[in-house]
């Protein structure tokens, strides 16, 4: 099963790749890199926000009373 999923996705690729029609490749490359760099973008705000949640589990930790996370 997984093996005729990977020829679909080849045979995809190399349509896209070699299709004759040069505006078809154009998109196919602007659409390629536009989720690379959508790809990235949420990696980027995956890891913001577990910094930010860290950052602020520490503050509230370092509030009087010590050691005690309040609502």
């Amino acid at each position: 099963m997984e093996s005729r999923v990977k020829e679909t996705e080849v045979l995809i690729e190399e349509y896209l790749s070699n299709h004759e029609d040069p505006l078809i490749q154009l998109l196919h490359k602007i659409i390629r890199q536009a989720v690379r760099f959508l790809s990235i973008l949420m990696v980027l705000i995956i890891i913001w926000g577990i910094g930010d949640v860290i950052y602020s589990v520490y503050q509230k930790l370092e509030e009087p009373p010590f050691s005690v996370i309040k609502h």
